[in-house]
């Protein structure tokens, strides 16, 4: 199995014990960091949507920084921020991040969890295809898949998405701590 599922399947088993708060504040810096693929991959494009996209993030950040006491984002209509009959290549990128932020604001609505992390697989489905292009990989086999599991940016996600899931699942929460995960989590990206 890739190391890549191997952690995915982890990232799902722990945020299983979570509140809503908790997935929401661990999904928001993975929402963060995809950000700026959808901004890289949507410029120029009749749905770039970019700045309400920032936007929509913003108000789940909110939600789960004040631990549900702020009102809920609107669920987003895919249309306004996807090219939805995927005639072009390039929007593939911009679709799972943008379906990262779906899922997300649809956690906080209906308060519900299915038991999986689609942004944490959207994350590595975006990274996937960008490193296999970077290293000029042409063809899907188990050493390319171990060249790309090995890859800097795909260990360096699985740091941070470590490293949340530690910080969100700690009992000793103060508000001050969440402003800054916040703060460090929209200074990162997930291409770099």
């Amino acid at each position: 199995m890739r190391i890549i599922l191997e952690h995915q399947n982890k990232v799902a088993l722990e945020m299983s014990g979570l509140s809503t708060v908790q997935k929401a504040l661990f999904l928001c810096a993975v929402c963060q960091r995809q950000i700026p693929v959808y901004e890289m991959f949507s410029v120029g494009q009749s749905w770039d949507n970019h700045v309400e996209l920032r936007a929509l993030l913003d108000i789940c950040w909110d939600w789960a920084i004040s631990f549900g006491r702020t009102d809920k984002p609107s669920e987003p209509i895919p249309e306004k921020f996807i090219d939805v009959s995927f005639n072009q290549s390039s929007s593939e990128l911009a679709i799972e991040a943008f379906s990262s932020a779906e899922y997300l604001t649809h956690l906080i609505v209906s308060e519900v969890s299915d038991g999986t992390a689609p942004p944490v697989e959207y994350a590595f489905t975006i990274l996937d295809s960008y490193v296999y292009e970077k290293l000029g990989l042409i063809s899907i086999s188990q050493e390319n898949d171990r060249l790309v599991d090995s890859s800097e940016l795909v260990v360096q996600e699985m740091e941070r998405q470590n490293e949340h899931l530690l910080k969100v699942s700690a009992e000793n929460w103060k508000m001050d701590d969440w402003d800054g995960f916040r703060k460090d989590a929209e200074e990162q990206s997930l291409l770099r």
